[in-house]
């Protein structure tokens, strides 16, 4: 219950930051005003993809199929519930799971995602770098703490072009990936380091990803006008996805593998 609590609070702080985001763009993005460029004897030009019709005052983007260029990228934020729960701790004959308890830090990762857009969806390449810690060891087991860095590499396909604006947007991927470690024996007495560390990398192996991006511009079309004006921002999205890490086949691997993951974020296209 506790766990469920802080995946709450840290999806909660997520759409907190959205907000925020939008909010300054919107700001960023608001209109001159016609009666001041008037007095000014200034046009006002609207830049490419943007309609030159108004819709109830307002100049708003063309549909997203039409404006999105041949190549496109994305980049994201995200955290999930994942756990090496088959890891074997270094220190103890005790399970990860007797071990230790809730993660200090749940897996945090960054991705960025260069795609070619096509007709029917785009395809492209991903990378990704995360970061995992858990210093919550039981006292009456160990006192150690478990970092990991997992990065990977993949393909992945979205059904992004289904529509004029598609508000939902399926994906599937799959790839390498490898995670580096490091399992640290700590002083219960003086609450630092002994010295005693384990540290390595696992051999590559596969993963695979599903999931769907739910966009955010229609919440505020002003707002996504500004960002597209600003920053080249096509479109935003929250995303859910699930994901499997397979075990390493070299059998001096600790195994990292997990049956499911679930997690989520905040992506944006460009």
């Amino acid at each position: 219950m506790h766990r469920l609590y802080r995946q709450l609070e840290i999806l909660r702080f997520s759409v907190l930051c959205i907000g925020i985001f939008f909010g300054l763009l919107s700001h960023a993005g608001e209109e001159p005003d016609p009666e001041d460029l008037a007095e000014k004897k200034i046009v006002y030009v609207e830049p490419s993809n943007i309609s030159t019709t108004a819709v109830n005052g307002e100049y708003l983007l063309i549909p997203y199929r039409d404006r999105r260029p041949r190549w496109g990228s994305t980049a994201s934020i995200g955290f999930s519930n994942y756990e090496p729960t088959h890891y074997d701790p270094n220190f103890t004959s005790a399970t990860y799971g007797q071990t230790y308890s809730q993660p200090t830090v749940p897996l945090l990762e960054l991705q960025v995602t260069v795609k070619r857009n096509l007709s029917f969806g785009s395809v492209g390449g991903e990378i990704a770098i995360g970061q995992y810690q858990n210093g919550h060891s039981d006292p009456n087991v160990t006192h150690s703490t478990l970092s990991l860095t997992p990065w990977r590499i993949g393909a992945v396909y979205a059904f992004d072009n289904y529509s004029g604006e598609p508000y939902v947007v399926p994906y599937v991927s799959g790839g390498l990936y490898s995670m580096i470690y490091k399992e640290v024996l700590n002083d219960s007495a003086n609450g630092g380091a002994t010295g005693n560390s384990l540290n390595g990398s696992s051999q590559v192996a596969p993963y695979f990803n599903f999931g769907g991006m739910f966009t955010l511009d229609w919440i505020d079309r002003r707002a996504a006008r500004g960002a597209y004006k600003d920053s080249g921002i096509e479109s935003s999205y929250l995303f859910l996805e699930g994901r499997t890490y397979v075990k390493s086949s070299n059998a001096r691997d600790h195994d990292f593998s997990n049956p499911l993951s679930l997690g989520g974020g905040v992506r944006v296209e460009f």
